[in-house]
């Protein structure tokens, strides 16, 4: 009799126990479309806010439909991101579905999200744009709550339907290069060309390049662009570290920017010259980069150094000459090469009794000349000064790594006192060509 009635109580329990319904209520929807994009972006068109009511809410997917006048082809992906572009990923789609009075596609979610019971998710839309879209065409998107896949009802009582605004595709585009790669360290007046090529449909009229640290601007040399010299010879860059370029015509030819620089004193391996550029409705567009066109290494370049006097006493008869064999070794990689100028620079020779030799008369005589290898008459060679000289100096082509052999030579001016303890101080650098 107890039994009986146990099993009659819990049959009688199980009679009063409700159904749990699953719902995904839409509380909110953000508008994240802007008002231009480019080819070839990935662009933040809407994001909607769900919330789990009732019990856990699995998300199969949803469906997008395409609204302006871009030809579907011209979006070519569509993704759903969970919260942001750094969150997961839930799914993404490449092809459209096209009827006679619209165009959309459906984004599955694979897996399936599924959302707890009173908790939240916000789904971000981004289309990306095909590189060959139609400027001047628009596109947005479209989202009902017949859209969604979901294992029980969504509802949304007061945003319905969920609309974009709509973005109108620019095609602004450029390639960057930038010449010497490799610079030697401690140069002043390193000469820099920038050369910027729009590859876009559309023009741009402005463009600012930005140092690596370390680096200082010393001159904004010449502009040239629409196959014209527009600026030379004037110093008007906004910073140490920045250049900036207007064009009061927006322009689709090449744009080359010549500046003289100070470089870093200590090595840094292949720093980026940042670049963009803005036209046509679009700001700070990253251009293209391929193989670290834009990069620069600064290094010491001429990284061994042997001298040998190889005649060391002379006449005092304003003809005779000291000579000193100098050995160079160069601080390249197997794949690296430059062409530039060994620059040479020394102080004026002295004794213990402070005396000293010029190393010019003044009035163009030069005592002090170093040339390439050991023959006099080699015409790769220049006279020597206090001063790096930026136009002067042994000229190499596409110098690798190995040896290069200088000959210095100083001729002792007639007013010379005899001394055997004369002296100087020398320094030298290579001065990349672009």
């Amino acid at each position: 009799m107890n039994a009986l009635k146990l099993a009659i109580a819990a049959v009688l329990v199980l009679a009063f126990v409700s159904p749990v319904f699953a719902s995904a209520n839409i509380t909110a929807f953000h508008n994240k479309a802007p008002a231009y994009a480019n080819t070839r972006a990935n662009v933040s068109i809407i994001n909607i806010t769900i919330n789990a009511s009732g019990s856990t809410v699995v998300l199969s997917g949803v469906n997008v439909t395409l609204t302006g006048t871009v030809l579907p082809g011209n979006i070519s992906v569509v993704r759903i991101f969970a919260n942001d572009t750094s969150g997961p990923l839930l799914g993404s789609n490449s092809t459209w579905t096209n009827t006679s009075t619209l165009n959309y596609t459906f984004i599955n979610f694979a897996p399936n999200y599924s959302l707890s019971n009173e908790t939240t998710i916000v789904l971000l839309v981004v289309y990306e744009t095909y590189s060959a879209a139609q400027p001047r065409s628009t596109f947005g998107a479209n989202i009902t709550v017949a859209d969604f896949n979901v294992n029980d009802t969504v509802s949304n009582d007061t945003i319905t339907p969920i609309n974009s605004s709509l973005v109108q595709i620019q095609d602004v585009h450029a390639t960057a290069v930038v010449t010497p790669r490799i610079v030697d360290t401690n140069v002043a007046n390193q000469n820099f060309y920038f050369n910027i090529t729009p590859t876009g449909r559309d023009p741009i009229n402005w463009t600012r390049i930005i140092l690596p640290a370390g680096y200082s601007i010393s001159s904004l040399v010449s502009i040239f662009h629409d196959n014209t010299l527009v600026l030379t010879g004037v110093n008007n860059q906004t910073g140490v570290s920045d250049i900036n370029v207007s064009f009061a015509t927006p322009t689709t030819y090449p744009i080359i920017v010549n500046f003289t620089v100070n470089t870093n004193t200590s090595a840094k391996t292949s720093q980026a010259f940042q670049v963009n550029i803005s036209g046509s409705n679009l700001t700070y567009v990253v251009p293209d980069i391929t193989d670290n066109q834009t990069n620069v290494t600064t290094k010491t370049l001429i990284n061994y150094t042997v001298v040998n006097a190889i005649k060391g006493s002379a006449y005092i008869n304003g003809t005779d000459y000291w000579e000193f064999n100098f050995t160079l070794g160069f601080n390249f990689t197997s794949s690296e090469y430059q062409s530039g100028m060994i620059q040479f620079k020394m102080t004026n020779w002295t004794d213990s009794a402070g005396r000293s030799i010029n190393l010019t008369n003044g009035t163009g005589t030069y005592f002090a000349s170093l040339r390439e290898g050991a023959d006099f008459n080699n015409t790769n060679m220049f006279n020597i000064t206090h001063n790096y000289n930026t136009t002067a100096g042994i000229t190499k082509t596409s110098l690798t790594a190995g040896f290069v052999y200088l000959t210095l030579r100083m001729v002792i001016p007639l007013d010379t006192v005899s001394s055997s303890s004369w002296w100087s101080t020398y320094s030298m650098i290579f001065r990349a060509t672009p």
